[in-house]
């Protein structure tokens, strides 16, 4: 009994291993086939789950600030072997370095080259103002002009035109118009126009000169009162209505500014006013009457003016003779009234002469209304 036992048990054991090894085999089989869902009457696939593999996991790279290279990663450099002219034999030379220069290095050498290219500029005598040209001078002295500039050795990039122009246009009342350009690298130039005298004008032991335009502007050489017309007068002429306007507005504008330089005792009344300014001072028809006057002036009499009975002369013979405010009006107008009012004034003094008498006052003011006053 017991020997026929043994090799059936011997067999079972034998099927029972083999039904593991299959049952086995048909687990891991199903495990990586893709698992099917079922909704509905469709069968879908789905994906095996992938196995998780198990490995040394890789170290974090490290990086190193200004590049995206890992610690780890050593520099190339490059190697350099050099033949010695027999085969097979080399000689390598030392390794050398790249070395690569960034754009911050770049951008700093060129502002250091920039600030020492300035610097040698600024202080090299060649940039410094050596000459001064001035044009345009007919009366003035260019010594004067050039005080009232003072530039010299200065910088030539520190040269303002427009400043220099505004100084000369306030020194000189005498010019018109200023311009200043930068020649370099060591030269200004200033051209100037002056004003063309027209007559002197006296007013209160003074004298003005007074421009076609009927500018005044002050006199700096006495000496020539001999080559224009003068005009010994009392008061002003009256101003025409926007030269009125405007010299109204501007003495305003000085008045409030002395004041408030004044009251911060900064400057006082006599410094703002000095030098004088040239300002529209007549008509432009009224220069024109004056020289036509001049032209027919006899000789030895003095042109004269007055608020009262306006332009006249005094003649030599002891009176005084009066046209009114000739060349308030046009020009054309202006020369034609004072062609009849000369005319009515030369019958006045033939009728004199024939009556044998002596006039204080000859007026012809008023054309139609002439009037004379005889001499005590």
């Amino acid at each position: 009994m017991s020997r026929s036992s043994k090799p059936s048990n011997r067999a079972d054991e034998i099927r029972r291993r083999r039904s593991n090894q299959t049952h086995k085999v048909k687990v891991a089989t199903s495990a990586s086939k893709p698992k099917q869902a079922i909704s509905g009457n469709r069968r879908t696939l789905l994906p095996a789950r992938k196995s998780r593999s198990v490995g040394t996991p890789e170290p974090p790279p490290v990086m190193v600030r200004g590049s995206a290279r890992s610690a780890a990663t050593p520099r190339s450099r490059r190697l350099y072997n050099v033949s010695l002219g027999t085969t097979g034999a080399e000689m390598r030379l030392p390794s050398i370095p790249r070395v690569r220069v960034g754009w911050r290095v770049i951008s700093f050498l060129l502002a250091g080259l920039l600030a020492y290219s300035l610097y040698q500029v600024w202080n090299s005598p060649q940039f410094h103002v050596k000459t001064v040209q001035i044009s345009g001078l007919q009366r003035l002295d260019s010594n004067a002009v050039l005080e009232v500039v003072n530039i010299g050795d200065q910088p030539i990039f520190m040269i303002d035109p427009k400043r220099i122009e505004q100084s000369l246009l306030v020194a000189f009342a005498e010019f018109s118009e200023v311009a200043v350009a930068i020649q370099p690298p060591d030269t200004v130039l200033v051209r100037v126009t002056e004003r063309i005298p027209a007559l002197i004008w006296k007013l209160d032991g003074r004298a003005y000169l007074v421009d076609n335009q009927g500018t005044i502007f002050s006199l700096r050489d006495e000496d020539v009162q001999m080559s224009y017309p003068v005009v010994e007068a009392t008061a002003s002429p009256p101003l025409p209505y926007w030269a009125a306007q405007e010299l109204l507005k501007e003495t305003e504008q000085a008045l409030d500014t002395a004041g408030l330089f004044e009251s911060l005792g900064l400057v006082s009344v006599e410094d703002l006013v000095k030098p004088e300014p040239a300002r529209p001072f007549m008509t432009p028809e009224m220069v024109r009457v004056v020289l036509m006057m001049s032209e027919k002036l006899p000789e030895g009499a003095v042109l004269i003016y007055n608020a009262e009975n306006g332009l006249g002369w005094q003649d030599r013979r002891g009176w005084n003779v009066y046209f009114g405010g000739i060349g308030q009006q046009d020009l054309a107008g202006a020369t034609s009234e004072f062609e009849m009012k000369l005319q009515v004034y030369q019958a006045i003094l033939e009728h004199l002469k024939a009556q044998d008498t002596k006039p204080a006052l000859i007026s012809v003011e008023y054309l139609h209304a002439p009037y004379y006053r005889l001499a005590p």
